[in-house]
């Protein structure tokens, strides 16, 4: 802003060089217009302000109605020496709740090559400072009036003397009490210049749809579980030729190969004096093979014996995805995925680890299989009480004495499962209808009932008969089932 110095009351001789109670103006650097108009209908205001001389230090125009009636307003400013223009500033304020429109007008009259020109407008803040006595010494400044103190403010002077106009930027905004009875707002802006323009740059955003791909399972270590489909046995393509023992085996019908077939006897075995680690390797054929389920039975490792299961991408296993500890148990071990560490990483090689120290002879395992299993969801159980036990089978002889010697053979599982009101479009109820349709009574599976103890409950079986089921169909969407599965080891 232009700054003023002014004398006051009695500052000069008195009634010599002023008027009665006036002051005077030392230092004037620029100029201001105060315009108010107070009739009923106001049909406008203009100011045309034009400095001609060779500095111009600036110019400044505050203008505003106080009535109901505003039609516009309209300020035209122009400086006609380019050669040291300093800026220009408008500052328009409209104390109508309803402006009719509002135009801003700015142009330089010399040289037409600008390359462009950027506008701000705004105003320094006033504040009603001091009063009557409070912080001037009595009749030296104006006499019983408060005066305005004007907040600092900042101005930057840019000009941009290139010949070739690189761009043009305007801010404009209209700030109301009730912005949605603003009838419009209009800006025109042009280069008369150069119109060789060199160059622009756009920031632009390209949406494209992708495809996604997602599995959803519903997984749970609570519920039932069964696991039909072996990853341990490989791909048809394969014909059950997955499995390799890094170290020596029995020779006769031992081979590693035997973990796959059904039947317990069919056993896998080291030589009599068992290596200090049996390293056994299995080749699922598939790259992305995924293993929440692990079952080695008909195994005679010790309680002390260690087994580690491993996943790699490398048929060497220079890498590993990740390793599983099994506990060992008497006869049948098993491996459930904790739900903390669902899903797992998929793989195609995978390796069991072994060390029994304490085992006075051969290593031996039966079957071993894994892969992922079916899991039922929590909202629907088998019934309580669960029927579950062994049968022995040995080879009996009678004697003279009506009695019998026996020679021991096996000890075989057995395991029934109720269930009541499954829902007939209920996931649990599809789970079974597939079970059956697969597995039917020619095919083992491993049932787990209670994955949290596994090995209470747990058999690798045939379904005996195929379940003959009881259908409550008294409303469609409300069919309930009734149905009875059961395994036995034997068959």
């Amino acid at each position: 802003m232009a700054q003023t110095n002014t004398g006051g009351y009695q500052q000069t001789a008195y009634l010599a060089e002023v008027p009665y109670m006036g002051g005077n103006a030392v230092v004037t650097t620029g100029m201001q217009v105060n315009m108010v108009t107070d009739t009923s209908v106001s049909t406008g205001q203009q100011a045309n302000m034009n400095v001609n001389a060779a500095f111009p230090l600036g110019m400044q125009a505050d203008m505003f109605t106080g009535n109901d009636g505003i039609a516009g307003m309209q300020v035209e400013m122009f400086i006609n020496d380019l050669l040291n223009p300093l800026g220009f500033q408008v500052d328009m304020l409209t104390s109508k709740v309803t402006p009719n429109g509002m135009q801003v007008d700015m142009q330089l009259a010399g040289n037409l090559n600008q390359l462009g020109m950027q506008a701000k407008m705004g105003f320094p803040q006033h504040i009603t400072c001091g009063g009557y006595l409070t912080d001037n010494p009595y009749m030296e400044e104006a006499y019983l009036g408060p005066k305005f103190c004007t907040l600092n403010s900042m101005q930057v002077f840019m000009q941009i003397s290139e010949i070739v106009p690189t761009g043009l930027q305007a801010e404009m905004f209209i700030v109301s009490p009730d912005d949605d009875k603003i009838t419009g707002m209009q800006a025109n802006m042009q280069i008369a210049g150069n119109l060789k323009i060199t160059g622009m740059q756009a920031d632009m955003l390209s949406v494209d749809r992708t495809g996604m791909q997602a599995t959803m399972v519903l997984y749970s270590v609570e519920t039932l579980r069964f696991l039909c489909d072996f990853e341990s046995r490989g791909t048809p393509a394969q014909a059950g030729d997955t499995w390799t023992s890094v170290q020596s085996l029995r020779v006769g019908d031992f081979e590693a190969n035997n973990l796959n077939t059904d039947i317990f006897e069919e056993r896998t075995e080291t030589l009599a004096t068992p290596p200090a680690l049996w390293e056994l390797q299995c080749n699922t054929g598939k790259t992305n093979t995924f293993v929440d389920t692990i079952y080695i039975g008909d195994h005679n490792f010790t309680l002390g014996a260690s087994v580690i299961f491993q996943a790699s991408t490398f048929s060497n296993f220079s890498t590993i995805e990740y390793q599983r500890v099994m506990t060992v148990e008497n006869q049948d071990m098993y491996f459930v995925l904790p739900l903390l560490d669902f899903p797992p990483l998929p793989a195609q090689y995978y390796r069991l680890l072994i060390q029994d120290g304490a085992n006075p002879g051969a290593l031996k395992i039966g079957i071993v299989v894994f892969g992922s299993s079916t899991t039922f969801t929590p909202d629907e159980r088998f019934i309580n009480p669960v029927r579950y036990g062994v049968r022995h089978f040995k080879d009996t002889i009678p004697t003279e004495g009506f009695t019998n010697v026996s020679n021991d053979r096996a000890l075989r599982k057995f395991l029934t499962l109720d269930f009541e009101q499954l829902l007939l479009e209920g996931g649990n109820f599809g789970k079974i209808r597939n079970f059956i349709k697969t597995s039917k009574t020619d095919l083992k599976c491993l049932i787990i009932p209670r994955p949290t103890k596994p090995s209470a409950l747990a058999v690798f079986s045939k379904l005996t008969t195929l379940p003959e089921e009881q259908h409550y169909a008294t409303e469609d969407d409300n069919w309930r089932i009734d149905l009875t599965l059961d395994w036995d080891e034997q068959d």
